[in-house]
């Protein structure tokens, strides 16, 4: 079980958001009852993921600086920490005539609008106590079960190490009969094939060495190896994927999702590759989606410039074949 498997307990709290309508600041004053009713099924929610409601509550926001002095906004998904409702307020304002008045653990308290209320419910920002708990049993049965997988690691390596000792013995002796002149000439050989190798790379720009399914339990997801042939150092890259069936069609997942846009922090230096993994994209309890497709990426660069290729037959260019 991973942390997006709690994401279906949103579904009540976007029916409830759903009722709410622009009524004016006199009108939802008038309907006190109404919103009393509502702010009571607010309350069943003690838990939020406070990097995701950082982006309403800019005090949260966690900010950090990369090599060249940009800053950037960094999301996580495992942040989640208690949420206090104390109540809302009405404001002279037709559109919105109703601000909530919450406070994320000893923070300071704020008002959060309803757009960001239904934002933050779309992406599963919420938990209850019980959610929360089996949350965090959940972490300690995924924590006990990589330190299994650590010890029986180790053991493996052990006895791999055994048998390498062995081979470099045998190597030695092989080693022994080649002569410099050999060694030098396939050192140099493999040289010029590298170099030949990301020439090509960097004159038909070759961003994508290769995309790989990355599941999880019920989940679907991808890693993708990226490689700079642009001459300039990316800060940032945000690409759009989407899912697919057998029939290549594109298939929605469990909550009817069907593009998620990720974000990847560099610095990544020209000519150089990175590796990011995102393995729990999209639910697929029941085993739909069988592939996906980039459909837009952008480059940010660290003069502050930025370059986007849109399409999938377009980005298909750019991939290592």
């Amino acid at each position: 079980m991973k942390l997006h498997q709690h994401r279906h307990i949103v579904l009540p709290m976007l029916l409830v958001i759903a009722a709410f309508l622009p009524l004016s600041a006199v009108k939802a004053q008038a309907d006190s009852a109404y919103w009393n009713a509502r702010f009571l099924q607010l309350l069943r929610w003690t838990y939020v993921d406070s990097s995701l409601a950082a982006i309403y509550l800019p005090y949260e926001l966690e900010v950090m600086s990369n090599e060249s002095g940009d800053t950037n906004t960094k999301l996580q998904t495992k942040n989640y920490t208690p949420i206090r409702w104390y109540g809302y307020r009405f404001q002279p304002s037709d559109q919105w005539p109703v601000v909530f008045q919450v406070a994320i653990g000893d923070g300071p308290e704020q008002t959060l609008t309803l757009p960001a209320l239904e934002q933050l419910a779309q992406w599963g920002a919420f938990l209850t106590n019980d959610d929360h708990r089996r949350l965090r049993i959940t972490r300690r049965q995924e924590r006990d079960e990589s330190l299994r997988q650590d010890t029986l690691l180790r053991r493996q390596l052990d006895s791999l190490d055994c048998i390498a000792r062995a081979l470099r013995i045998e190597a030695d002796s092989i080693q022994a009969s080649m002569t410099a002149d050999s060694l030098e000439a396939a050192s140099r050989k493999r040289a010029e094939e590298i170099l030949q190798a990301k020439q090509r790379m960097n004159r038909d720009q070759i961003f994508i060495l290769n995309v790989k399914t990355a599941r999880s339990e019920y989940m679907f997801g991808l890693e993708i190896n990226l490689y700079n042939p642009f001459g300039r150092t990316i800060s940032m890259l945000e690409f759009n994927v989407a899912p697919y069936n057998d029939r290549g069609q594109v298939q929605e997942d469990k909550f009817h999702r069907t593009v998620r846009t990720m974000r990847c922090m560099g610095p990544i230096a020209p000519e150089s590759p990175a590796q990011y993994t995102f393995d729990e994209l999209f639910w697929n309890d029941r085993g739909r989606i069988k592939f996906m497709r980039i459909n837009s990426i952008t480059f940010h660069f660290t003069d502050g410039t930025t370059r986007s290729f849109r399409g999938y037959e377009n980005i298909l260019k750019h991939t290592l074949r």
